[in-house]
Formats: structure tokens, sequence, C-alpha cells
């Protein structure tokens, strides 16, 4: 016999897979143009592209119905 009002264990919705290295190139890509270039910075362009692309997938997952 079914239980009413138990859930089964299986998440509603599986979550977001994590960025692709193309996707966080292309975002640290436009970082890097919109504070105008010059070396030095790769690495905290990266990192914020990292950051932006997970925020925005984390984002668009809560947002689905």
């Amino acid at each position: 016999m079914k239980e009413k009002g138990r859930k089964k264990n299986v998440p509603d919705e599986a979550p977001p897979a994590s960025p692709t290295y193309d996707e966080i190139a292309q975002r640290a890509y436009e970082i890097y143009l919109a504070r105008g270039g010059g070396p030095g910075r790769e690495d905290e362009d990266w990192q914020q592209a990292e950051r932006e692309v997970l925020e925005s997938r984390e984002r668009a997952g809560r947002s689905r119905p």
C-alpha cells in the first residue's frame, strides 16, 4: 500500500552542471575587455568569471518551476 504525503528520495531537479572551460574562458575574456585589457590580472579575471558563471547557473536552476 502506498503511503500518502511521503516524498520519494529523488530530488525535484538535478543540480546545475559545472560550467565548462569554454564558458568560463568566454566570460573571462569579456571581463578582460571590459577592464580595458592589459596583462597581469588573468587569474583575477578567471576567478571572477568562474564565480559569475556558477552564480548564473544557480539562479537559473532556482527559477525553474
